[in-house]
């Protein structure tokens, strides 16, 4: 049997102390490691920080134009003088289609329209006379003339003379008023009506 004596200084681990180049290598590598982290953490956040801008930016632009459309989008306030201007040229539109339809359509009993008239006026002209107006009506059934003359038995021969032209055969004139007036005693004023004969 041996004994063996484990409390000798041989046997014994023995602790070296810190040295300052030991302390200085370790303190070292730490701020080596630091800084390597701070390096790789800027690294990868500047790519995220300059999307996080972009975003923000892209934000900012997309609500100014939901601003945008939202205020394009509201109802424009009507404005009355257009909107009553608009109404009438409706009524007018309706009222002229109206009476292009009972002008096609033969509703008015003269289809020929009216310049027959007119040209058989012109024909008939006996000089002295004059026509200072016209007015047709019932389609073309009714006629008022109004006019001068230079001497009261020139509107006779006038009125004759239209009977003979053939747009005015089955009309008869009804109705003859002359006068002088005080404004032009030189001249006769005279009134013709005419019906359907």
């Amino acid at each position: 049997m041996q004994q063996i004596n484990l409390y000798q200084d041989q046997f014994k681990v023995h602790k070296k102390p810190l040295t300052s180049g030991t302390l200085f290598l370790f303190l070292g590598i730490t701020v080596v490691a630091l800084v390597l982290v701070q390096v790789l953490s800027y690294t990868e956040l500047t790519p995220l920080e300059e999307e996080q801008q972009r975003l923000a930016t892209e934000i900012e632009q997309l609500t100014r134009d939901v601003a945008v459309a939202e205020q394009a989008a509201k109802p424009k306030p009507v404005d009355k003088l257009l909107q009553k201007e608009v109404e009438q040229l409706v009524t007018r539109l309706q009222h002229n289609q109206r009476l292009l339809r009972a002008l096609t359509e033969g509703a008015m009993s003269n289809t020929r329209g009216f310049s027959q008239y007119f040209e058989a006026i012109a024909n008939r002209h006996v000089d002295g006379t004059w026509i200072t107006g016209l007015k047709i009506g019932g389609g073309g059934v009714q006629f008022t003339f109004a006019g001068k003359s230079v001497a009261p038995e020139l509107v006779p021969v006038y009125l004759e003379n239209l009977s003979d032209e053939e747009v005015f055969n089955n009309f008869s004139f009804n109705v003859l008023e002359m006068e002088r007036t005080k404004k032009e005693p030189a001249l006769i004023d005279f009134n013709v009506s005419t019906g359907n004969g």
